[in-house]
């Protein structure tokens, strides 16, 4: 074969790979997509998601500035330690979220200081209380529920002991049956796994 066959072998057989590699290419390319036609009650429904509803009317009944007095327990056998306590709340971001001030102080001498954000997740359909304080370093994040029929917010949480590692867990009963008084009792569970009543007391309102 002389140097001009071979050059023109090599030509053709470029030509030949080109002409498949840009077949290939195209081939290969995405189809141009559908324009997606927008969805009028999925975008109704996506945006009442973030909007306050009836659920978050319930929370006008802890509303205010509060004062009262009660009772705290460390165990199942301890004696009572009483306390008084002041809650300032208050609606932000348009009516989507409580925002909390709580302080107690005990007959021990003991401060206990906690900022707090409640309001109702539309999605998840819960309550939700975010709570950090004084005492820890540690975001509290507890969920709950509303009982119309008692007018009782039930509050669930967990959180670990720094001393034993173990993870407690605590429940709150928040009585709203009565306009300006709000009753509320806290139960925690012990390392052997025995609940107790660890929170007993009422607040009335001051002013809303």
């Amino acid at each position: 074969m002389t140097y001009r066959s071979q050059a023109l072998s090599i030509l053709f057989s470029a030509l030949i790979l080109t002409v498949l590699t840009v077949a290939w290419v195209a081939e290969a390319q995405p189809a141009t997509p559908t324009e997606i036609q927008p969805d009028p009650e999925l975008h109704s429904w996506i945006t009442s998601l973030g909007e306050p509803g009836d659920s978050h009317q319930v929370l006008d009944a802890i509303v205010g500035s509060w004062e009262g007095t009660g009772s705290i327990w460390d165990g199942p056998e301890s004696e009572p330690i009483p306390i008084t306590a002041t809650v300032e709340r208050h609606w932000v971001l348009g009516g989507r979220f409580l925002r909390e001030e709580i302080s107690v102080h005990s007959e021990d001498g003991e401060v206990f200081e906690a900022l707090g954000y409640i309001g109702f997740n539309n999605e998840a359909a819960q309550y939700e209380l975010l709570t950090i304080d004084n005492t820890s370093t540690a975001m509290l994040l507890e969920t709950g529920k509303f009982h119309p029929d008692s007018k009782k917010l039930m509050i669930r949480g967990s959180f670990r002991d720094p001393a034993t590692g173990f993870v407690i867990d605590r429940r709150v009963e928040m009585d709203l049956s009565k306009e300006g008084r709000i009753s509320v009792v806290g139960y925690t569970t012990n390392e052997e796994g025995r609940e107790f009543k660890s929170l007993e007391g009422a607040v009335a309102r001051l002013k809303k």
